[in-house]
């Protein structure tokens, strides 16, 4: 029998409970891949159908010192495909917290105990290689504090910094396997208690404790001036996300390291802090510190000092007309796993919504979406989507990625960005890397590629996002060093050092016509030869995680007549549709009598994109019949010649 003990020093205890799982409705206590375990002869046991990964989380009040003891049976010696992890955290997403791990790989059988700041992993305590070399039977106890002692054979005491410490809320087991082992894991004697650092002072009044997310920061104007329709004050919205009134005397309010205390107020719903009055009902006028325009670190804790909530506004984070004064920053929706991305600057031509539902509070295109975001060699995930929903969906390991779309020339406050395509099955993306002329960008590790998707690289998402409506269900891969894109540029997909392929592309397959327009693409057209469109017979340009419309496209021009007779009466404008595919034409209308006399020129070489209507207005034309006389050009000089009967009427 192997036994491992593994213990922190902690305080007073506050809540206990234990879990010997003698009834199948020990379960509950669980959320996750709880379909994959069973309760069997008073033990949880893994019973999964085939190989794979399973995960069982237990969500508790949140607390940076507890104890956690358990008893782990494997049947079986541990190895990098049969292994077993314990996660204590303050978050589902393995970014912060303690992680112990037992079975490393192949014939370094050991544990390995790791602290996670922002997923970033750091080794604390690693095992003797070799001491699970056999089945095995642990024994093991796990608790928080400001040290680390690992006792078997010895003992090491690890002192541990404020900056390691988390608030835990969350116990996470994480079982890998292969298909002869899917049935070999047993855990018993599952007990969790909680720790209390400070005093608790008995009183004869019930006190109310509040939770992460309870209030809300909902709205912040950093830089009022200059004014729009509001008064040039800054201030701050707070929300009240329970049903119950909350009585925020007593909070702090922490901004950038200063803290402010909060007097009697009341919050039902909405309520604003400003130093000087907005004339709006729910407004508190408090001494409120001045907000840096470039960057603020906002926190808001209850008089426990629990974090309640807490945002950071940085003005270069969303690039935006608005950026330059007088609009406030606003919450779009509201997700617990929610980061800086759901925030952008209002749309309230008022310049902001203070007391009251903002003005871009929806769910929008991150929802539903896995979202990427790379900074400093760390990945975080925003959205509903967490880990195991990603692990549990059926991966074969197996993904040809190709490149397939690239943007050189975005428009205004929009973003470039490198687009590529999951030709085969799904999996996750291992040691990938995009070498683009001398620089090369990492595509991070474990980024799950449903298979024929699109995967996106850019360092703006929201920039490109405001131009082009982007599919749900392609992957978003923001960087935070991107290169310059290129109109011409050598692209090469390597894996290690091997390279998989190689492509090029140069202006030459521009449309001459569109060669000076922002925010047009270029397209692939084959993904065997190296052939290229200009994306301007898109709808915006160009197509971003979505199918390139060059790779179907036969050219054809049509014009999808309409009532071409004008009441005068009438302010409505004569409207033409044309299915233009290829996106290739100019236009030149004008207006004849029925004599053949040119009256006036309504358009002189309009570029036509694809799937558009032009119109134009006969409201100040006499009555009777008019001709519309239309030539449509393409780069090459090719014309084709319509002439439409109008009739002017009552």
């Amino acid at each position: 029998m192997k036994s491992l003990l593994i213990f922190f020093l902690i305080t007073n205890t506050i809540a206990f409970s234990q879990i010997t799982f003698d009834s199948p409705n020990d379960l509950q206590v669980f959320t996750g891949s709880v379909q994959d375990f069973i309760v069997d002869n008073s033990r949880l046991k893994l019973n999964a159908a085939d190989k794979g990964n399973s995960l069982l989380y237990h969500h508790f009040k949140a607390t940076n010192t507890l104890s956690l003891s358990f008893e782990l049976e494997l049947q079986f010696a541990p190895s990098n495909s049969n292994r077993f992890s314990v996660f204590l955290g303050e978050d589902s997403l393995y970014q912060n917290g303690y992680l112990l791990e037992i079975g490393e790989n192949g014939s370094q059988d050991t544990y390995i105990l790791s602290v996670l700041k922002s997923g970033s992993k750091t080794l604390i305590k690693r095992g003797v290689d070799g001491i699970f070399a056999s089945g095995f039977f642990a024994d093991i106890s796990i608790s928080l504090s400001d040290s680390v002692s690992i006792a078997r054979n010895d003992t090491v005491e690890i002192k541990t910094t404020n900056s390691d410490r988390f608030n835990c809320e969350y116990v996470i087991f994480d079982c890998i396997y292969s298909k002869s082992r899917k049935d070999k894991f047993y855990v018993d004697n599952y007990t969790l208690t909680l720790k209390q650092e400070q005093e608790i002072k008995p009183t004869s009044i019930t006190e109310i404790s509040y939770q992460k997310f309870d209030v809300w920061v909902t709205e912040i104007m950093v830089d009022p001036t200059p004014t729009r329709q509001l008064p040039d004050t800054e201030y701050i919205e707070l929300y009240n996300n329970t049903d119950n009134s909350i009585n925020l005397n007593n909070w702090t309010l922490r901004i950038n390291q200063t803290d402010i205390n909060l007097p009697e107020i009341l919050l039902d719903d909405y309520v604003v802090l400003t130093p000087f009055t907005l004339n709006i009902k729910n407004e508190k006028i408090i001494n409120l510190p001045s907000l840096n325009n470039d960057e603020c670190l906002i926190e808001l804790l209850s008089p426990d000092g629990t974090i309640v909530y807490k945002t950071q506004f940085k003005s270069q984070f969303k690039p935006s007309p608005r950026s330059s004064g007088g609009y406030s920053y606003e919450l779009q929706w509201m997700d617990t796993l929610a980061t800086a991305l759901n925030w952008d600057y209002t749309t309230s031509f008022t310049g902001g919504t203070p007391g009251q539902k903002n003005s871009e509070e929806e769910n929008n295109s991150l929802i539903n979406r896995v979202f990427h975001v790379r900074e400093n060699n760390q990945i975080t995930w925003a959205g509903p989507l967490l880990k195991d929903s990603i692990i549990n969906q059926q991966i074969n390991g197996q993904i040809d990625l190709r490149l397939s779309e690239v943007l050189y020339r975005p428009k205004e406050y929009g973003s470039e960005f490198i687009e590529l395509y999951n030709l085969s099955q799904s999996g996750l993306t291992q040691d990938l890397w995009i070498q683009y002329e001398e620089k090369l960008i990492k595509i991070p590790d474990d980024i799950y590629i449903p298979a024929n998707s699109y995967v996106i690289l850019t360092d703006n998402f929201y920039g490109l996002n405001k131009y082009y409506q982007i599919p749900f269900n392609c992957v978003i891969i923001e960087l935070t060093e991107f290169p310059e894109i290129l109109s011409e540029a050598t692209v090469n997909l390597l894996e290690g050092t091997r390279s998989l392929w190689q492509h090029f592309y140069t202006t030459d397959y521009e449309n001459s016509l569109t060669s000076n327009d922002p925010g047009i693409s270029l397209e692939k057209t084959s993904w065997i030869e190296e052939t290229w469109a200009s994306g301007n017979i898109n709808i915006g340009g160009a197509t971003p995680g979505a199918e390139n419309a060059n790779q179907h496209q036969t050219k054809q021009l049509k014009i999808l007549e309409k009532d071409l007779v004008f009441h005068t009466q009438t302010q409505e404008a004569i409207q033409l549709e044309f299915q233009n595919n290829d996106g290739s034409y100019l236009i030149d209308m004008s207006l004849f009598s029925k004599s053949g006399t040119l009256l006036k020129t309504i358009y002189q070489d309009y570029h036509l994109p694809a799937s558009d209507n032009v119109s134009f207005m006969l409201n100040n034309e006499q009555l009777g019949f008019y001709f519309i006389y239309l030539e449509l050009k393409n780069e090459n000089g090719d014309i084709q010649s319509f002439k439409k009967p109008v009739v002017v009427a009552y």
